[in-house]
């Protein structure tokens, strides 16, 4: 039967510097009123500082770019960011256009004409079964995405791209 590792074995994932990497996630959250709402957040992943905790009807691409400009003008710009949330993901779409540059997302001068460079868990991952099933409902990558044996490897592709983007377990990374 397979075994857990010890806890020992587990180092806690955290960037170096303030504004090095920022997380972004959504949660879905259900008011006592019976009303379902997302909310958004951004973390300083170095510190953990919470750095905006918005709520929603639903996440919408155009909010978080909204919400994330709005954060970058209070917090400063950060060096990367990881999620695992996106359909920039995968080769399947919701009615819009195929995302490949940073400036379709709203970033213009020098970023506007960049491809979105993707980070991701190969296919002999439970991260990449997980992602699959819920964020690309059971789509397929696109052949763009840049698969990694490892969370750490993702980690280090984006922390190494500028302009790269990618998801993994980012809560933990073994050591060694």
């Amino acid at each position: 039967s397979p075994r857990k590792r010890p806890r020992s074995s587990y180092l806690r994932f955290a960037a170096d510097l303030p504004n090095e990497c920022w997380q972004a996630d959504f949660t879905h959250y259900r008011l006592a009123n019976g009303t379902g709402v997302e909310i958004l957040l951004f973390l300083d992943d170095h510190s953990r500082f919470l750095l905006s905790a918005t709520a929603h009807a639903r996440v919408t691409g155009a909010i978080v770019h909204a919400v994330f400009r709005t954060t970058m003008g209070r917090h400063g710009i950060p060096a990367s960011t990881l999620t695992d949330n996106g359909f920039v993901f995968t080769t399947r779409h919701r009615g819009g256009p195929s995302i490949t540059t940073w400036g379709q997302l709203g970033l213009t001068g020098d970023w506007a004409n960049r491809p979105i460079s993707l980070y991701g868990r190969n296919s002999a991952s439970g991260t990449y079964g997980f992602f699959k099933e819920h964020t690309l409902s059971n789509g397929d990558y696109k052949d763009s995405v840049k698969e990694q044996p490892g969370s750490a490897s993702v980690v280090q592709g984006v922390t190494e791209d500028r302009f790269g983007v990618g998801y993994s377990g980012i809560g933990y990374k073994t050591s060694g």
